[in-house]
């Protein structure tokens, strides 16, 4: 005995067609097969790092001086390679005088970028110099705006971060 298997096309396809002495039956095109949603898979190239569980006690840190940076690391010494400015907030004193994103940071306080520990905890020196820093506050930073090729020296002063205006009528 053979057993031969009709793919399930054909089926569709025999039982649209008459049989002897009844009338033609019309098939409805089969249901697609559920499919439940499969995670893809990781790349074999592609190393899966797990990170641990990070957890925020009390306000965030805050960057002050009205710019987000960028820090790259020398993966040898742990040190700085290069510090770029990626932020300037709208209406802050570094966007008055100039810093937009793509700005390199070549010294702060005289001092080379490659010379600090590339980190920004609160205990590390770059911490220390752009984080949660008082009013008044001051950092000078040498420079080199994206496309210049001169380098400059810009002295930033920490404000309130907020605006406010007073109306007359308030005096009263």
């Amino acid at each position: 005995m053979t057993i031969r298997l009709i793919p399930t096309i054909s089926l569709l396809v025999l039982a649209s067609l008459p049989l002897q002495g009844q009338a033609p039956v019309t098939a409805k095109p089969a249901d697609p097969p559920e499919t439940k949603p499969v995670p893809p898979a990781a790349k074999p190239a592609e190393a899966i790092v797990k990170l641990e569980p990070m957890e925020v006690l009390g306000e965030p840190p805050k960057l002050s001086f009205g710019i987000s940076l960028q820090i790259w690391q020398d993966g040898l010494t742990g040190n700085v390679s290069t510090i770029y400015i990626t932020g300037v907030k709208p209406g802050s004193e570094a966007a008055k005088q100039g810093l937009t994103p793509f700005t390199q940071i070549d010294r702060i306080d005289g001092r080379p970028v490659q010379s600090y520990l590339a980190s920004l905890k609160s205990s590390s020196e770059l911490g220390k110099i752009f984080i949660n820093r008082k009013l008044g506050a001051k950092v000078a930073l040498e420079v080199l705006p994206a496309g210049s090729p001169k380098p400059k020296i810009i002295v930033l002063v920490e404000k309130p971060n907020f605006e406010f205006q007073i109306r007359s009528s308030d005096l009263k």
